[in-house]
């Protein structure tokens, strides 16, 4: 969209292709129209591709897009925009593996008022399906208490829904959302943080629950704050325990009950104290829901992004996007950091592969502490400075990591802020 109503949003798809052949890829774009628009790309072996959405399917649309290919492929999708003219930022996330029944979002907020700041968030539901979707919300509030709202998304197409429509402003909730056939569901909010610093973050819904969640990225510097929202979608009480791996100290932990059918909020620099990096893992008597949100100024670039727990670690994980370039406008920068959480008693060795989008490959190899986490700025290993890159992560002595990916960026000169995206592992 670009115009002066909606504000500007300039999208993108990347497509990594960790595979040693060609991967012939189809995008099919399913319009709020109804219309569907397919295209044809090719990447690489060992490379990555970087899709200008916007030139696909042309201005003023809402779309949902759905990546084919036979080879096996990694997809991310980076938005950056000026929301409504009010507020600059963007968002990715990474694709998922299919549509689903039913999804879940532990963060939610309609704040609106001068200590908090302002909230938008909307529910975005793709319906790839050749029947109609009758999708059930389910929202449940902090301290208990649920609603329920019920709509229809036509068939091959796609719906956004304003969560202001259905309950009123200055409430925090988690959301289920359930659907008559498998779909996809995404959760953007847009905000003006505690009247301070504006942005928005997107994720995709969670399909599962676990009585284990993962985090790699954290920190309570001076400039930013981190939250991690818990939601219980269970009959039952859930007794939950936040274990924080703060960098160079021991193991902290913080105990809490988070109430049946309802979303719990903790504030991890109150737990943990200013100035700290760190890792958190979230353990509870029953099957739950964690994502971390976290607000910023990262040496001026102002915004929020937000993640949903990983549910175990793996010895293999992959991020379509990356970029560490200047650009071709006069105060582009963008900074690439990958996270890596080694939640185990044993050191872990890793190796990165860059993958460049002109087929060349970089290598590097790391250690991460037992118990702790690292920090990998992709500009500072040679040859990555100024490229559009994709990353794959290996542990090579089978100690099993989390990883995620931050970035931080002024797109193009009209927006500014960070995003975070959880690894795809296998």
């Amino acid at each position: 969209r670009d115009n002066p109503d909606d504000g500007r949003f300039e999208e993108w798809i990347c497509i990594q292709n960790p595979c040693e052949i060609v991967a012939d890829v189809s995008v099919t774009y399913m319009l709020g129209t109804g219309e569907n628009i397919v295209r044809e790309y090719q990447v690489e072996p060992s490379s990555r591709l970087t899709v200008d959405v916007n030139s696909d399917v042309g201005p003023d649309q809402d779309v949902s897009a759905m990546v084919e290919s036979e080879t096996p492929i990694i997809a991310e999708r980076p938005m950056y925009f000026n929301y409504r003219n009010k507020w600059t930022g963007g968002h990715v996330v990474i694709g998922t593996t299919g549509p689903k029944m039913t999804y879940l979002f532990a963060e939610g907020t309609t704040r609106d008022n001068p200590t908090d700041g302002s909230f938008e968030e909307w529910i975005c539901i793709q319906n790839p399906s050749a029947e109609d979707a009758g999708i059930t919300l389910t929202y449940m509030f902090s301290g208990g208490g649920t609603l329920t709202r019920q709509y229809t998304v036509p068939s091959r197409s796609r719906d956004t829904r304003d969560v202001t429509l259905d309950i009123e402003k200055n409430l925090d909730f988690s959301l289920k959302v359930e659907s008559t056939v498998p779909i996809v569901a995404e959760r953007p909010m847009y905000f003006n943080y505690h009247g301070n610093w504006q942005g928005g973050h997107d994720v995709i819904g969670a399909t599962t629950t676990s009585r284990e969640l993962y985090f790699a990225e954290g920190t309570t510097r001076s400039w930013a704050q981190e939250w991690i929202c818990i939601q219980n979608p269970n009959a039952s009480d859930a007794s939950v325990t936040l274990e924080y791996h703060v960098t160079g100290e021991d193991v902290r932990t913080e105990d809490v009950n988070v109430p049946a059918n309802s979303r719990y909020t903790v504030d991890v620099k109150k737990a943990v104290g200013e100035g700290e990096d760190v890792s958190v893992v979230v353990k509870s008597d029953q099957k739950i829901l964690a994502e971390r949100s976290m607000y910023f100024d990262f040496n001026g670039l102002e915004g929020g992004h937000a993640v949903k727990g990983i549910d175990f670690p793996q010895e293999e994980w992959y991020f379509a996007e990356g970029y560490t370039g200047h650009g071709n406008y006069p105060t582009e920068r963008f900074y690439t950091y990958v996270l890596v959480q080694n939640p185990n008693d044993t050191d872990a060795e890793i190796t990165t592969r860059s993958m460049l989008n002109n087929g060349g490959n970089i290598l590097s190899s790391y250690v991460v502490p037992a118990q702790g986490r690292i920090s990998i700025s992709l500009a500072d290993i040679p040859g990555l400075d100024n490229s559009e890159i994709s990353v794959e992560i290996i542990s090579t002595n089978g100690v099993s990591v989390t990883c995620e990916r931050s970035i931080y960026f002024n797109y193009r000169d009209f927006a500014s802020g960070g995003t975070c995206s959880p690894g795809y592992g296998v």
